[in-house]
């Protein structure tokens, strides 16, 4: 790992009165063995409790949104961003190990055809409550992907691919798979690896919508 050069990673967060849950997503963050820098860029609508002052201890860069628009938030996050490489992660996200980045970077890495890279599924959690662990099992956080055949991760029972797609190529780690405008996924939210220059092309201001971009691209 020492002899790869490794790229530095923009993280962008949008936040909304969040003090609860932004300290574990940050924390998931900071405790991952990853050998270059992680920028985080925390984009603050106006919260009204200490969102603001726990994105600061973690030493995250703090931009303001106020329009009390996610989308427009990521958007805000974007043109501040200084790398080439963009996370999109939500405040009630957490990398469960840490070597989560790490792996989602090296697949970004040996492919520089790859337009994103995400997580195959959602970790399961009894602790969790209901509505968590709904998603976690499903490999969906909206009914309708369920149904529509358009969810972009594993039930937790699944290991093999039987989504729409094109099958690359499938290693130990990861699946790269070739999407159309007809069998597109909902790929690019909850935690979203994805290339600046290629977002820059996209239909991005004022609202940065993962799904539009993705088509976009397409």
């Amino acid at each position: 790992m020492k002899s790869q050069k490794w790229p530095k990673v923009s993280v962008i967060i949008p936040v909304y009165n969040e003090e609860e849950r932004l300290p574990d997503c940050l924390l998931s963050l900071k405790n991952q063995d990853y050998p270059a820098e992680i920028e985080i860029l925390i984009i603050d609508d106006n919260s009204t409790d200490t969102t603001v002052e726990i994105a600061k201890k973690f030493g995250a860069q703090v931009f303001f949104n106020g329009s009390h628009n996610i989308e427009k938030g990521k958007a805000i996050g974007l043109s501040h961003t200084k790398n080439e490489l963009v996370f999109l992660l939500d405040a009630d996200n957490r990398l469960p190990h840490e070597k989560w980045l790490l792996k989602l970077v090296k697949a970004m890495q040996e492919n520089p055809q790859a337009v994103g890279a995400e997580a195959i599924r959602f970790h399961y959690d009894k602790k969790h409550n209901s509505a968590d662990r709904y998603s976690e099992l499903f490999g969906v956080n909206d009914p309708m992907a369920f149904y529509l055949n358009r969810r972009d991760r594993f039930m937790a029972t699944e290991k093999k691919w039987t989504l729409p797609g094109k099958m690359i190529k499938e290693t130990e780690d990861y699946f790269l798979v070739e999407f159309n405008q007809d069998n597109l996924l909902t790929v690019g939210s909850q935690g979203f690896l994805t290339r600046k220059s290629l977002l820059l092309q996209t239909q991005w201001q004022p609202y940065l919508f993962h799904m539009d971009s993705n088509m976009d691209l397409i």
